[in-house]
């Protein structure tokens, strides 16, 4: 069965992976007053969002892909000859756009008996998703991209991926509703600086530090007590919102302070519907194991 695989554009993949793999991708939408821009998965649209926040004095809204660009998508494979659609989202607790997606695609395999589509909520974001989307290209290649492997997959990557987020301000994800009132005002009111993560598909706090020199440390830590025999084949990712040569040189110097053997992941530069909820300056770093060699079932 032809297969295509489609993603929404929080996925915040490399241009040329997109390219290379045929991935077909969605955009999310920032909305500011005067103008709206299309999310491009591939970043490089940050430096234009901040300076227009800051000219604005206010935070756009971000939403989930219009129905019909959705339409659009799944037409043009249709059109194209596929006749099973994989399409991956973003973290249901991030966005509406797992759920407004699985209506489009019901209503439209009800128009088109000769489409199945099958809709996946990821339960993440960013590198974790793509780092998703790629092993399910692979398990479609091994013809072995059974929907139970396909959940098998999302289950192992967004349930046991260590990731840290470190954000310079609290405000945008308060704006935005991602974090309590009460963590935003302690935060800001007495300097402290949360160390973030992404747990059960949404943001949760790790721990509190009394400066980002020490939220750095704290993940060197983390990452030093990392059991190399609990992790055969550990994958290590670092993405940004605007701090790319930050972000590059602590993602070498924290492989190359540890004496574990690890696969490189691109470092990425989160686009501008997760930039918008996290503000300029905000750093990630984390780790995963590789998900094991796929069965054929």
């Amino acid at each position: 069965m032809k297969t295509a695989l489609v993603i929404d554009s929080s996925f915040y993949m490399p241009e040329k992976i997109i390219k290379d793999n045929n991935f077909k991708v969605i955009p999310l939408t920032v909305n500011f007053p005067q103008i709206s821009y299309q999310e491009l998965n591939y970043g490089g649209q940050n430096k234009e969002l901040f300076e227009r926040i800051k000219k604005n004095k206010t935070l756009p809204k971000t939403s989930q892909p219009t129905p019909q660009s959705v339409l659009d998508t799944y037409q043009e494979l249709l059109d194209q000859g596929y006749q099973r659609i994989i399409s991956l989202h973003i973290s249901s607790k991030l966005s509406g756009t797992y759920q407004g997606i699985k209506i489009v695609a019901d209503q439209f395999m009800e128009d088109n008996d000769a489409m199945k589509i099958e809709v996946y909520n990821t339960n993440t974001v960013a590198q974790v998703a793509s780092i998703i989307t790629l092993e399910i290209k692979q398990a479609i290649e091994q013809d072995v991209a059974t929907p139970d492997e396909i959940n098998n997959i999302i289950k192992h990557y967004s349930e046991n991926t260590e990731i840290y987020i470190l954000v310079d301000n609290l405000d945008y994800l308060l704006y935005g509703g991602r974090i309590p009132a009460a963590l935003a005002s302690v935060g800001n009111l007495f300097g402290i600086v949360p160390l973030l993560t992404l747990k059960n598909g949404e943001i949760d706090k790790v721990k509190n530090n009394r400066s980002k020199k020490k939220a750095i440390e704290y993940i060197f830590e983390q990452f030093d007590n990392v059991n190399q025999d609990r992790y055969q084949d550990l994958i290590f990712l670092g993405a940004c919102t605007d701090e790319d040569k930050i972000i590059k040189k602590l993602y070498k110097n924290i492989i190359n302070q540890s004496n574990k053997q690890v696969k490189e992941h691109p470092v990425t530069e989160f686009g501008i519907v997760l930039s918008t909820h996290l503000g300029p300056k905000t750093i990630a770093l984390g780790w995963v194991d590789k998900y094991k060699s796929h069965k054929i079932i």
